[in-house]
């Protein structure tokens, strides 16, 4: 049982890289134009999965299990609301004899069908599977019994609904709003098993919701794909005990120690090559970065793709140990923060008797203590340089200097929001954008709780707010994102206005640069008013085209606008509007420079490395960013403009590493460059 899913076709035009560079470098490339339908010259790349479908919510809600009983259908819920001291699931009672005579309503009969190689085959196993029942916005799992590879599921209804732990009624009464949705079991006889889908040949990462009542459900699973995983000595290339492997899940920054972020642990004390047949949504995931870690050694990363048979290696480095001790007061929420080439770390709280790092890569380190967060301008308290060798303990002290007085102070004031713009429950955003000395830059927002409304004065609202760190703030109006600065004294300021423009009305046209015409692909566009001198990372607002009259209307405040187009394929012009109501504007468009990276080996799709993009120079040999974008196993690097650069392609573990790649961006249609590695 699968969800329903739109399958890409990559189109097949290739051009063909000069054949000397491919034998010089020993790295093979096939650039193809992905809207174009010519038969392939030298490769295609197999089509893309479908999307899986996202969980239905509530799906973490109460567990409830209902236990088998003897016969071929189950028609008495035996329940449980809660769990024991014992971690155990209590069987609740029947209704008592006092209720009205309880009826069953079926909500889903099914079997399990295993694929092997294509083939279905029926399963005859026991086990417990949870089945989602949704209604009424939310969703409540509970735990069936399986027996010879069927189940079936039946709610209990009396005078008051459809009910499933002891509580009453639980679901309402209309069956006709319900859906199910069955979950297999997360292993069969020691097999891991996903939701397989038989048209598409391919793994699933949820099943799909039928109705309630459903009979005779077939749901396909398949044995789940296993990584062999070679974690290798980098010197000796001999594979390595005593494994653990680790699921990354820090979006922030991946290449943290894993001592300083959560992470699922999937393999523990194993031998190399270790095989890994993760269970559950985890085993249908193509895109997933590993954490190897051995005792003596520096911990590595690999991005791996779990839903497919593969063999991967990573090698890892000797570690060395690096002792960091304080002189002088650490402040409260003081951090110790360790970086690589710019690369953060490690991110720990610091601690008076000094930290130690036992596993980490030789090479130069820089070790920083900072208030406040890395990524948001913390305040520098001390810094020092490590160099870190395999086999040895270094040792660094850093100095710490004193934090610096904090002056508070009151902000209080009057915003004015037009009545014309009909907005009873305004909100706005105050950012700090001088350096904070307490390390932590102030976000706070005021909603209806923080204005008081001026009594005789419509869309006029007083704020006062306390203990404010003296310097620049800028004040957003979240809902039509206009800015205004302003400067908060020592003495503080009461008397600060924040005056909202009143709404004018504009119809904003988006053309081709070159020939005039409409663009209907462009089916969005982001708008946002003027920015005051050094406010940053705000939001735009944005607006869908009117189906009626084929162009965007916009309501903005009566100030300077910019406007741009919200797709990746499409440049807009970087100019400014003035306003004028009943106005129209027009948006000249272009098609950005875009090409799609695919690393592969033979046949088969590499995922690109969770920490690293590729970089290019122009032919001056100067950096040149490009915008860049992920799709799991894929990237793509986009450029305003056509030109000719010079691709490197990051390491990938377990392959040799890349020669850089001369290519041609031209503005049009998407290409993809496909990159075939050698393995080590």
């Amino acid at each position: 049982m699968a969800p329903s899913s739109s399958t890409k076709t990559p189109g097949s035009a290739i051009l063909l890289f000069a054949v000397a560079a491919m034998i010089a470098t020993g790295v093979f490339f096939v650039l193809r134009d992905d809207e174009t339908q010519a038969a392939p010259v030298v490769q295609e790349a197999p089509a893309e999965a479908g999307e899986m479908e996202p969980p239905l919510p509530g799906a973490e809600d109460q567990l409830v299990e209902v236990e088998q009983v003897e016969g071929e259908r189950l028609t008495e819920p035996v329940a449980s609301s809660g769990v024991d001291s014992a971690g155990s699931l209590p069987t609740l009672e029947a209704p008592d004899a006092a209720s009205p005579e309880a009826e069953t309503a079926i909500a889903v009969t099914g079997r399990f069908v295993e694929y092997v190689n294509g083939v279905p085959a029926e399963m005859a196993f026991d086990g417990e599977i949870k089945v989602l029942i949704h209604a009424n916005r939310r969703g409540k799992p509970v735990k069936v019994s399986v027996r010879g590879g069927r189940f079936e599921l039946s709610l209990s209804r009396n005078g008051e609904g459809l009910w499933a732990d002891g509580s009453g009624e639980v679901f309402g009464d209309d069956t006709s709003a319900m859906t199910v949705r069955v979950d297999p079991p997360e292993s069969i006889a020691g097999r891991s098993m996903v939701l397989f889908d038989p048209a598409e040949g391919k793994v699933v990462g949820y099943s799909e919701a039928v109705p309630f009542g459903s009979q005779d459900l077939e749901v396909a699973v398949r044995s789940a794909a296993t990584t062999e995983l070679s974690v290798l000595d980098r010197e000796t290339g001999a594979h390595l005990g005593k494994v653990d492997v680790f699921v990354s899940a820090n979006g922030l920054s991946p290449r943290l120690d894993p001592a300083d972020q959560s992470y699922t642990r999937i393999a523990e004390g194993s031998s190399s090559p270790v095989l890994l047949q993760p269970s559950g949504r985890l085993a249908t995931s193509p895109n997933v970065t590993l954490v190897a870690v051995v005792k003596g050694y520096a911990w590595s990363m690999i991005t791996v793709d779990l839903s497919q048979e593969s063999q991967r290696s990573i090698e890892l480095e000797r570690a060395g140990e690096l002792q960091v001790d304080f002189e002088g007061s650490l402040p409260r929420g003081a951090m110790l923060r360790l970086r690589r080439s710019n690369d953060l770390v490690s991110d720990r709280s610091a601690k008076a008797q000094g930290i130690l790092y036992d596993a980490l890569a030789p090479g130069e380190y820089q070790a920083t203590v900072e208030l406040g967060e890395w990524f948001r301008s913390p305040v520098i308290l001390g810094t020092a340089t490590a160099e870190v060798s395999a086999g040895a303990l270094s040792k660094v002290t850093l100095s710490v200097s004193e934090v610096e007085p904090v002056v508070l102070a009151s902000l209080g004031g009057t915003v004015f929001v037009p009545p014309a713009w009909e907005d009873d429950s305004p909100r706005f955003m105050l950012k700090q954008l001088s350096a904070s000395k307490q390390g932590s830059q102030v976000r706070r927002q005021l909603s209806r709780h923080d204005l008081r409304p001026v009594e005789g004065s419509a869309g006029a609202y007083e704020f006062t707010l306390e203990g404010l760190e003296t310097g620049q703030y800028s004040l957003t109006d979240g809902k039509r994102n206009f800015t205004e600065t302003l400067e908060l004294p020592p003495e503080g300021l009461s008397d600060f206005e924040f005056h909202v423009p009143a709404p004018v009305e504009v119809t904003l046209s988006v053309v081709d640069r070159a020939t005039g015409e409409d663009v209907p692909e462009i089916e969005r566009i982001s708008w946002s008013p003027r920015r005051p001198e050094g406010v940053n990372g705000y939001s735009s607002a944005s607006v869908e085209r009117d189906p009626t009259t084929n162009q965007f209307l916009l309501r903005v405040p009566d100030c300077d606008f910019s406007a741009r187009v919200s797709n990746h394929d499409y440049v807009s012009e970087a100019v400014e509007f003035t306003p004028v109501d009943g106005g129209e504007l027009v948006l000249q468009v272009w098609r950005r420079a875009i090409v799609v990276l695919e690393l592969r080996d033979g046949d088969r799709k590499i995922p690109w490395p969770d920490d690293a993009y590729p970089s290019m120079t122009d032919a001056n040999g100067e950096p040149r960013y490009a915008m860049h974008g992920s799709g799991g196993r894929e990237v793509w690097i986009g450029l305003d403009e056509a030109g000719t650069f010079l691709l490197t392609v990051p390491e990938v573990p377990g392959f040799e590493p890349q020669a850089p790649v001369e290519i041609q961006f031209e503005p049009g249609p998407r290409r993809t460059l496909v990159i075939q590695l050698i393995p080590k």
